[in-house]
């Protein structure tokens, strides 16, 4: 049997359809069906950390891999390539999405835990490209075998697509997301956190540590309302805003400095892996 594996396999479990029974995910094109499928794209990078030797627990760095080749029509599976890094046969291994090393390493964090944060997120035209470096994914631990190693990626944040009618034709800046509660009062949304557990079946994104914002701003570029007034907004979530029992309200500003409202009820669920669709209609702007 050769030493090195000369084949690794890139999955990516579907996004689960709260609401009803089907399995949706995404891609930067819409399915006729309304729903949308993850597609891996060449320069897409992984870290991957060797967890155990046999029965020997490894305690040895992450190294960045680079999305070598997709490899099947709907862009579901890829190899990576590794540069000069190789990988063993009989080793175990886990591996994270996206990795930044150079950001873990200024920040002085553990291998343990890696930062992660919903902020900045900038949604153009109808596109979905924005989606990919807040897709938090982790793969459960895998054992190379015969010169193969497959992994299978599970989505650790929440995707949204929010459905909104406003009152008249607009070009959209930009969407701030809160949490209402029945009272009137705002419920913070905590927009950043870690993720950890990577080396186990269980990997998460804990955000017990971060201090909750008052908003999560979605900035919008060539966002326009269609001819029944109604757009598309596009947005990974943290997933621990769903176990809330507020309600989600969104302001959209439009190029005019108009502002619209509108709220929409949600599930109380761990938002982890979730694809929620809201639909909400807005108030009468103001000025």
């Amino acid at each position: 049997e050769d030493e090195y594996v000369t084949n690794v396999n890139l999955e990516v479990e579907d996004f689960e359809y709260v609401g009803e029974n089907t399995r949706t995910s995404y891609t930067s094109a819409i399915l006729g069906n309304g729903l949308y499928s993850f597609m891996w794209t060449n320069g897409d990078q992984i870290g991957v950390l060797p967890v155990k030797d046999g029965e020997k627990n490894l305690n040895t760095a992450m190294v960045p891999y680079r999305v070598g080749e997709v490899t099947d029509a709907i862009g579901h599976n890829a190899t990576f390539d590794g540069g000069g890094w190789q990988l063993k046969n009989g080793i175990t291994y886990s591996a994270i999405y996206p990795y930044d090393y150079t950001f873990n390493e200024s920040h002085n964090l553990s291998e343990e835990w890696f930062y992660v944060n919903f902020t900045g997120q900038k949604q153009i035209g109808n596109s979905l490209s924005h989606l990919a470096k807040y897709d938090y994914m982790a793969a459960s631990p895998a054992t190379s075998k015969n010169g193969n190693l497959n992994f299978n990626f599970k989505h650790l944040a929440a995707f949204c697509e929010f459905d909104v009618h406003v009152t008249e034709q607009a070009t959209l800046t930009a969407m701030y997301v809160r949490l209402k509660k029945n009272d009137g009062k705002y419920e913070g949304i905590k927009v950043d956190g870690s993720l950890y557990g990577y080396k186990t079946d269980n990997p998460a994104i804990s955000q017990e540590y971060t201090f909750p914002q008052n908003y999560l701003k979605i900035e919008l570029e060539d966002v326009t309302t269609d001819d029944k007034l109604n757009v598309k907004i596009f947005a990974m979530m943290p997933p621990e805003m769903f176990l809330s029992d507020a309600d989600i309200e969104l302001t959209l500003v439009d190029s005019n400095n108009n502002v619209y409202v509108g709220t929409s009820s949600k599930e109380k669920i761990n938002g982890a892996g979730k694809f929620f669709r809201f639909n909400v209609t807005t108030s009468g702007h103001e000025q």
